[in-house]
């Protein structure tokens, strides 16, 4: 099992080094365990914001952008979150997140892209 360290990110666009450590490395681990598929409704993209405070916020971004597109009659094939975290926020939070939004869509057939992580006020 690997061990990350405690890491507080710092304001602005999350560096390279977190990006690569806590977004692109957990999509490839978590794509890796459920195929993504495809079919079905007419395809579309979708992009929502992730609110840090709740403790499903990946998932429940996933649910809400995906409920958002099929209520229109589109099936969403990718997914490109948008977190925004308040200052002081730990690494470990953003993999996790990161790790609840694959999950979530990878299971519904849906890819996930990078989109954007910041730390803000």
């Amino acid at each position: 099992m690997r061990v990350h360290r405690q890491m507080e990110l710092r304001y602005g666009t999350i560096d390279e080094n977190v990006k690569k450590r806590s977004v692109q490395d957990v999509i490839l681990h978590e794509r890796q365990k459920i195929p993504v598929s495809k079919g079905g409704l007419p395809s579309g993209v979708t992009s929502v914001p992730v609110v840090s405070g709740e403790k499903r916020a990946g998932e429940l971004a996933v649910i809400a952008a995906v409920n958002d597109l099929a209520a229109q009659g589109i099936r969403t094939t990718e997914f490109f979150p948008t977190i925004l975290l308040p200052a002081g926020t730990q690494e470990e939070f953003l993999r996790s997140l990161m790790k609840q939004i694959c999950r979530t869509a990878f299971s519904m057939g849906i890819d996930v892209r990078e989109g954007r992580t910041e730390v803000t006020d």
